[in-house]
């Protein structure tokens, strides 16, 4: 009998095999760090764990399910794609089993901010959405969990979208394309490829909302004709109140322009989202204020893994900066700070293994210096700073060096500030 391969057991390929085995589809999988604790639990489920590439019987596999970590270059991937086999995600796994209305946000920055957003105003409005995907609930976890909902908004990666074309969604934005994962991508048309193989995902009387940013740079890949332009100075505005656009910067208008797009066709009233709006709590490590210390203020942006994230996050600083930066290089250049910190960041405490690449490429048109842990990166960021300046964790890298996820190092970064403040260190 032909059998799943499910290529990766994170929290994604774990609700893909308890979905398969719960439709009787024989399963296997494999995982380069395979916790054997769970192992035995999916095992005992019916779940048979591959421990070596030579184990696997290619004969027997008819479908195989990626988890969105996995980099296509994997030899079990590369295997499946020379042999023809079915290759899906996770969250394509899922779709067919889901009859709920379907919103799809992707992005390089924002996008977990404005499924969460939508999620709230939709729920605040009296209609029960909840957010899925890369966010919250694995989608084949939904598919089995008792309680359905009305509306489902899915944050979709790059990775995830790398294998979907099938027509789903409702209703679909996308916020931005910004360099990002270039060390899986080849170029950043390649990405942007990646991320615009949403379009082919939308229902037939469905739509698609594209950031004027990314019409004006990636439009030659646009094959939609049917897509609305999303952008700060279009008429939408009209919709937000004159003290809700002068309160929030930049990126939080964008994002709720891009919320407010996705739900106004759930009828809500704009009366409805800007008084929902007012009770949205931004999710932990963006931005997240965290302590003032001697008068300077301490931010948690750890979630901030590109380039221009960073530079976002610094231009939501009130006066002069010290940045700590730095983790697993991502690929792209750090040469493209150096402007937009101009006058703006004072000094970059760099960690982890870009750290030598931050100083080579910013050295000395903004001062580096480089340290071996996050302890050490809090101490000489309260000796540097001066009063009225801000401390900004914003690292531009993953964080597979030094921690488990950017969470992990997010929480560092507060638990060492915490005991900065308590004079502990």
């Amino acid at each position: 009998m032909k059998r799943a391969l499910i290529l990766g057991l994170g929290k994604s390929g774990r609700a893909a095999a308890e979905l398969l085995l719960f439709h009787k589809k024989n399963v296997c999988a494999f995982d380069d760090y395979l916790d054997l604790k769970e192992a035995l639990r999916l095992e005992e489920l019916g779940l048979k764990c591959i421990p070596d590439f030579g184990a696997i019987c290619w004969e027997e596999i008819d479908q195989c399910v990626i988890s969105p970590g996995v980099n296509p270059k994997h030899v079990i991937y590369t295997t499946a794609k020379d042999r023809g086999i079915s290759i899906v995600t996770e969250v394509g796994l899922a779709l067919p089993f889901i009859s709920a209305p379907l919103i799809a946000v992707t992005g390089t920055n924002g996008k977990t901010t404005v499924t969460l957003m939508v999620e709230h105003i939709l729920k605040a409005s009296g209609i029960y959405a909840k957010a899925m995907g890369n966010v919250g609930m694995p989608l084949c976890s939904y598919v089995l969990a008792p309680r359905k909902a009305e509306v489902l908004v899915v944050e979709l990666s790059s990775f995830q979208l790398e294998t979907l074309d099938s027509p789903v969604f409702d209703q679909a934005v996308v916020l931005n394309i910004t360099p990002d994962h270039l060390d899986r991508y080849s170029n950043m048309q390649a990405y942007a490829r990646a991320k615009l193989r949403l379009q082919n995902c939308i229902k037939e009387r469905g739509s698609l909302f594209v950031h004027e940013k990314v019409v004006e740079r990636f439009g030659f890949l646009l094959e939609r004709n049917e897509y609305k332009t999303l952008g700060f100075y279009q008429k939408d505005l009209e919709y937000f109140s004159s003290v809700l656009y002068r309160e929030c910067a930049e990126h939080e208008r964008e994002n709720a322009l891009a919320a407010w797009a996705l739900c106004k066709p759930f009828g809500i009233s704009h009366t409805q989202f800007t008084k929902a709006l007012t009770t949205f709590c931004r999710p932990p490590h963006r931005l997240e204020y965290i302590a003032s210390i001697a008068g300077v203020d301490y931010y948690d942006d750890s979630k901030g893994t590109n380039i221009d994230a960073v530079i976002c996050a610094v231009r939501a600083m009130k006066g002069e900066v010290i940045l700590i930066a730095g983790g697993v290089d991502k690929g792209s250049s750090y040469a493209v700070w150096k402007k937009p910190f101009s006058g703006k960041v004072r000094q970059i405490i760099a960690i982890g293994l870009a750290a030598k690449k931050i100083q080579q490429e910013l050295h000395p048109f903004v001062p580096v210096i480089c340290v071996d842990s996050m302890q050490t990166a809090v101490i000489m960021a309260k000796k540097l700073a001066k009063e009225k300046e801000s401390v900004l964790l914003s690292p531009g890298c993953a964080s597979f060096d030094m921690f488990c996820d950017y969470a992990h190092r997010g929480k560092e970064f507060q638990y060492q500030v915490r005991l900065l403040r308590d004079g502990e260190i």
